[in-house]
C-alpha cells in the first residue's frame, strides 16, 4: 500500500488509486443520499397529497353543513315544503363526508375525536333540523323559532369545532415538512462526514447537492408556512423536470386547489347563490361597517328595503322557473342602475335591500323611484306567449334623518315598506314623504 504513494509510480498511477480510493466512501454517500433523498421526497409527496385531502375536507364539509342548515331556516321563514327534501339530500351528503373524514382522520388521533365530535353535534342539528321542519306552520310558531335557535348555536359550535381541526391539520403539516427538513440535515450531515474523507471533491458535491436540493426544500418548506398562514397564491413555479420539480408541480396543483376552493367558500358564504348577488349575512356583516362610517363622518346614509309585489302568483302562475329568471333579471337590472360604491344584498326571498352611503332621503327616493318605473315597464319574459310584468315596493330611510342607530334605520326602512305595500303596491315610500 504505501509503494502505491511512492515516487516510483507515476502521477496517473497515483491518481488512479487515490481517485478510487475517494470513488469508495463516494460510491457509499451516493447511494445513502439516494436513499434519503428518495425517501425525503415520497415523505413530502405523502405530506402535502393528505395534508391536501385533509384540508379541502375540512373546507367542503363546513360548506355543506352551511348549505343544509339554511334549509330549515328557509322553510321557518317561507315556509316551503320542498325545504324537507332538500334538507334531507343535503344532510346526506354531511353525514357521508363526516364519516369519510374520520377514515381519513385515521392516523390523527386529535382530529379524527374532533371530527368525531362534530358528527355528534351534527347529529343533535339534524334532530333538531327535522324538528323543525316537522312543523306544519313554522311561521309565527315561536316554539320552533327557539327550537332553530338552538339549532343554529350547536351549528356555530360545530364550525368552530372544525376550523379547530383545520388549524391542527395545519400545524400538523407544518410539523411534517419539519420532519422532512429534518432528513435534509441527516443528509447535509453524511454530505460533510464524506468530505473530510474526500476533500475538494466531497465539497463540490456539497456545493451542488445545496443548489439542487438545499435551497428548494427550504423554499418548499417557506412556501409550506405561508401556505399554513392563509396565503393560498402561493406558488412555486419551478421548471425542474427531476423529482423536486415534480414535488413543485404537486404543491403548486395542491395549492391552487386550496385557491379555488377557498375563494368558492367565499364566494358561496357571501353571495346569494342565484342571483350572484350579497346575501343577508354578508348585509348584516357590511352595515354596520358603513354606518359606522357614516357616524363617524358625520355623512348621509339611506337604506331601501325592495318586496317584489305579488311574487308567489308569478310563481303559481309560470312556475318556480320563471319566478328565478324574475329574480335574476331584477337583481342585475339594480345592479346596472346603482352606483359602484351602493351595496346590493337579497335580504330574503323576494325581499331586497340596497345600502346607499353618503346618500340623502331625496337621492335615495330618486334612486329607488327610477328602479320601480324600469320594473314596471320591463318585461320578464314571456311563458306561453304570455308577457311576465311585475312591480315594486320599496320603503325608504336615512341616517341621521330617521334614527341614530342601525336598529331605527331597519326598522324604519322595514315600516316605510310596510306603509307602501299597504297603501297600494308599486309605489316608493321614503319615510313621510311617498313619491
Amino acid at each position: 500500500m504505501k509503494q502505491l504513494f511512492t515516487y516510483k509510480h507515476s502521477l496517473q498511477q497515483r491518481f488512479t488509486v487515490t481517485a478510487v480510493m475517494m470513488l469508495v466512501p463516494l460510491v457509499i454517500l451516493v447511494v445513502i443520499q439516494y436513499l434519503v433523498f428518495n425517501n425525503t421526497i415520497a415523505h413530502l409527496n405523502n405530506v402535502i397529497e393528505h395534508g391536501s385531502s385533509e384540508l379541502t375536507g375540512i373546507k367542503q364539509l363546513q360548506h355543506k353543513m352551511h348549505l343544509a342548515i339554511m334549509a330549515p331556516n328557509d322553510y321557518l321563514i317561507h315556509g316551503k315544503k320542498t325545504e324537507r327534501e332538500n334538507y334531507a339530500a343535503l344532510s346526506s351528503k354531511v353525514s357521508m363526508t363526516i364519516n369519510n373524514m374520520i377514515k381519513l382522520m385515521a392516523r390523527h388521533q386529535n382530529e379524527r375525536d374532533l371530527i368525531i365530535k362534530v358528527d355528534q353535534l351534527w347529529r343533535q342539528i339534524d334532530q333538531k333540523a327535522y324538528k323543525v321542519l316537522a312543523s306544519t306552520n313554522p311561521i309565527g310558531d315561536m316554539a320552533i323559532a327557539e327550537e332553530m335557535e338552538l339549532l343554529d348555536a350547536v351549528a356555530e359550535q360545530a364550525i368552530s369545532v372544525l376550523e379547530q381541526v383545520f388549524k391542527i391539520a395545519t400545524l400538523e403539516m407544518a410539523e411534517e415538512v419539519e420532519e422532512a427538513e429534518y432528513l435534509r440535515t441527516i443528509m447535509i450531515a453524511l454530505i460533510i462526514g464524506g468530505a473530510s474523507i474526500t476533500a475538494l471533491m466531497i465539497l463540490w458535491l456539497n456545493t451542488r447537492l445545496a443548489n439542487a436540493i438545499v435551497r428548494p426544500i427550504c423554499c418548499l418548506k417557506s412556501a409550506a408556512n405561508r401556505v399554513s398562514d392563509g396565503d393560498y397564491n402561493t406558488r412555486l413555479s419551478w421548471q425542474r423536470q427531476d423529482e423536486i420539480g415534480e414535488l413543485s408541480q404537486s404543491f403548486d396543483a395542491m395549492t391552487e386547489h386550496l385557491e379555488q376552493t377557498h375563494t368558492k367558500l367565499e364566494l358561496l358564504s357571501r353571495h346569494d347563490g342565484l342571483t350572484g348577488i350579497l346575501n343577508r349575512r354578508e348585509f348584516d356583516r357590511l352595515f354596520p361597517i358603513e354606518f359606522s362610517r357614516a357616524v363617524r363622518y358625520k355623512k348621509n346614509l339611506s337604506l331601501v328595503m325592495i318586496d317584489l309585489d305579488h311574487f308567489k302568483e308569478i310563481n303559481d302562475k309560470h312556475g318556480h322557473l320563471t319566478g328565478d329568471s324574475v329574480l335574476q333579471i331584477f337583481a342585475k337590472l339594480v345592479k346596472e342602475t346603482i352606483r359602484d360604491i351602493d351595496q346590493f344584498a337579497r335580504y330574503g326571498g323576494e325581499e331586497f335591500v340596497l345600502i346607499l352611503p353618503e346618500a340623502n332621503r331625496e337621492g335615495a327616493c330618486i334612486l329607488a323611484e327610477r328602479i320601480r318605473a324600469l320594473v314596471e315597464d320591463i318585461n320578464f319574459g314571456d311563458t306561453n306567449g304570455e308577457p311576465v310584468h311585475i312591480t315594486i315596493s320599496a320603503g325608504i330611510a336615512n341616517y341621521p334623518e330617521h334614527g341614530t342607530s342601525e336598529k331605527e334605520i331597519i326598522d324604519t326602512a322595514d315600516k316605510a315598506l310596510y306603509l307602501a305595500k299597504h297603501g297600494g303596491r308599486n309605489r316608493v315610500d321614503c319615510a313621510n314623504s311617498i313619491i
